[in-house]
């Protein structure tokens, strides 16, 4: 049992028969702040052993560790980090939990932070700072890329106000760039027309034939409306011919690293589509090609090999899926809806809006595209076929300047009387 010899200013000296004790009061900040901006602190106790005899000494030891306990409580820690750090440990804690390619954007983007707000202390940047930042970027950026940009820089710093290292998240008070909606630009029916003209001598071709894949392939986004990551990842075990159905189960993926194999885009991305007749035989030409190569090979075919891919069980990648279409458009001089080059995502925005304008229901227009919903459809696709909305006023002019129908007039004759 010990008792209290001498109080200090923070902290207590005990006398103990082999020496003398000391217990500190003190109040280090905890990293957190207030709403206005203020160090959270939190009353903190440590004690110490001294190892002299006098009283006198104990007490000067004792007074000397209380005092430079309060003093480093004081000075630090202070939150140091600055916006670059924070942003970068942000994106680490999201690895594993989205998708590599996700992973990838966010580190582009996160390069455009850097060197624009990355040296300035988290507890000090300030919605003044991101907007400058945001109107320094647009001078070299479209205001989309602006705007992914600031998404990013939103979702760290809610990160850290969630974890109380600033008071307020300053995107918040901020506002985002003004973007122009960009209409789908689909192919009109005489760009179809050539396209699926160029492409068809010949399209199975023999299996290893790079050019008669990805012909395939592009023949597959028009008529399904998939994705180029979804073509590229379609394996022969998911097509089932018999009953006309394509299963997406899987897509290719790219991050800094190359390309994998990864989960469709989201949950409703897992789809079956119809396919339809004409695509039926393509398929079935494409899977006897591969089959006669692997017989030639000596190996056996095997239903986990890729529609567009070698029959050594590499996929295509989506990136010359892309750049086959793009080379055959500008080789063709194909000129989408809105006055533009096509891209191979177009292909699906054609398929769509054929499908809307010739009366299939949204719904399933949706089902098929893999969208979260309908209104998602409707936004993109509901006025995106000019020949649809030509064909729409012809019907309403037709309907304007028809004659009147001819009425038979009926004569009234008072009550009670007789012709």
């Amino acid at each position: 049992m010990t008792e209290p010899k001498y109080t200090l200013k923070g902290g207590t000296v005990y006398a103990f028969r082999d020496g003398w004790r000391a217990r500190a009061t003190y109040r280090p900040p905890t990293g957190e702040y207030t709403e206005d901006g203020q160090p959270v602190t939190r009353l903190r106790e440590k004690t110490r052993v001294f190892k002299v005899s006098g009283k006198r000494e104990a007490k000067r030891l004792a007074a000397e560790w209380v005092d430079e306990l309060n003093e480093n409580a004081e000075a630090g820690p202070r939150p140091a980090e600055t916006v670059a750090e924070y942003v970068d440990a942000f994106i680490c804690s999201k690895e594993g939990r989205v998708e590599r390619s996700t992973i990838t954007g966010y580190r582009r983007r996160a390069k455009y932070i850097r060197e624009g707000l990355g040296d300035v202390r988290l507890i000090d940047l300030t919605p003044d700072m991101i907007t400058s930042w945001m109107n320094r970027l647009s001078k070299d950026l479209s205001p989309a890329s602006v705007n992914d940009a600031r998404v990013l820089l939103k979702s760290a710093m809610q990160d850290a106000y969630l974890s109380r290292r600033i008071p307020f998240n300053p995107v918040d008070r901020t506002k985002k760039l003004k973007t122009t909606k960009e209409e789908a630009n689909g192919l009109g029916q005489a760009e179809i027309a050539r396209l699926i003209q160029d492409i068809a001598n010949p399209i199975p071709a023999v299996s290893g034939n790079e050019s008669a894949a990805l012909k395939l392939g592009i023949i597959i986004a028009l008529f399904t409306g998939m994705r180029e990551g979804e073509i590229c990842g379609l394996r022969w075990r998911n097509v089932d011919t018999s009953n006309g159905i394509i299963k997406v189960r899987e897509a290719i993926g790219r991050d800094g690293e190359g390309s994998y194999i990864k989960e469709p885009k989201t949950g409703r991305s897992r789809r079956d589509i119809p396919i339809p007749a004409p695509l039926v035989e393509l398929l079935e030409q494409r899977r006897r090609a591969m089959k006669a190569d692997c017989l030639e090979a000596g190996i056996s075919f095997d239903a986990r090999m890729f529609v567009i891919g070698e029959i050594d069980g590499s996929f295509a990648d989506p990136r010359h899926l892309y750049r086959a279409f793009v080379r055959r458009a500008k080789r063709l001089n194909l000129i989408g809806t809105q006055g533009k080059p096509p891209k191979f995502h177009d292909l699906r925005h054609t398929f769509a809006t054929k499908a809307i304008a010739n009366g299939v229901d949204v719904k399933s227009v949706s089902s098929i595209l893999g969208h979260a919903n309908a209104a998602m459809t409707l936004n993109i696709y509901a006025s995106a076929d000019p020949d649809a909305t030509r064909r729409a006023m012809d019907t309403v002019a037709k309907t304007i300047t028809a004659p009147a129908p001819s009425a038979e007039v009926l004569e009234l004759k008072p009550t009670g009387t007789e012709a």
